[in-house]
């Protein structure tokens, strides 16, 4: 007999649809005795109890982490920067319970190296410096702006992108090409400069949201109420939180 997941357990099933059988994550939203119900990350419902028109089964909904994976370039030529994201998150992610694994990334050639491999998570991490109309800034001084062809491996479409960096969410073009160019199903970015501390404490936040369940957009508008009395920490005269999000 299967185990029960209980109420707030993130887990994985699989739902038919007249095109196809997509693997679907979600979160259980109630559980009492062997009756289930389950929200994705669409606001899409779902439940094994007959009498609500059952549309999944108990046996077939397991268990699943949370995971993030990172990706890390050199932020300055003189290599002498000690600043590295994969650390950070590597002891945040012990403490969530959450899978994680990180990556220094110098080139576009170590880019497509990567995402050309089955990466495990439900959330990529870009951190490095960004631009506005150049792009994310590679250790040896390419960019990727979503105009440079990555062939990325299947089991890497439809994750959530998160790009650690300046100014990258500020263009709508550049981000929504970005994220077709990662077959993201959203990219989440900062539409101003960020300051470090200030990445650290917004992204914890929005990853906690995801993890629950919320969606890309519903999970940054949040966190960009909460840190808006923070906006002018940040930045001398900001108007608005700068975290932003582009969703398919």
């Amino acid at each position: 007999m299967s185990a029960v997941p209980k109420k707030g357990t993130r887990v994985r099933f699989r739902v038919e649809t007249e095109e196809r059988v997509e693997g679907v994550t979600g979160v259980v939203t109630y559980q009492r005795g062997r009756t289930i119900r389950l929200v994705d990350s669409h606001g899409r419902r779902y439940t094994n109890a007959r009498a609500r028109g059952a549309n999944i089964a108990l046996a077939a909904v397991k268990p699943v982490r949370f995971g993030l994976f990172v990706f890390d370039t050199r932020l300055d030529r003189s290599l002498t920067s000690q600043r590295q994201a994969g650390r950070f998150w590597q002891e945040y992610c012990d403490c969530a319970g959450w899978s994680m694994g990180a990556e220094r990334v110098h080139s576009l050639a170590d880019l497509r190296y990567f995402l050309g491999r089955a990466i495990p998570g439900d959330v990529l991490i870009f951190s490095g410096h960004g631009h506005s109309d150049r792009g994310f800034r590679l250790s040896n001084g390419e960019a990727l702006d979503g105009r440079q062809p990555l062939e990325i491996n299947p089991a890497n479409h439809d994750k959530v992108v998160l790009f650690s960096s300046c100014q990258l969410g500020r263009s709508a073009k550049m981000a929504q090409r970005l994220r077709e160019s990662l077959h993201a199903r959203a990219l989440i970015g900062y539409s101003t400069d960020v300051l470090d501390d200030i990445a650290f404490v917004a992204e914890p936040l929005l990853l906690q949201l995801l993890a629950s369940g919320k969606s890309p957009k519903v999970a940054t508008d949040l966190v960009a109420a909460a840190l808006d009395p923070w906006k002018t920490v940040n930045r001398p005269g900001a108007r608005r939180f700068p975290l932003v999000c582009y969703e398919r």
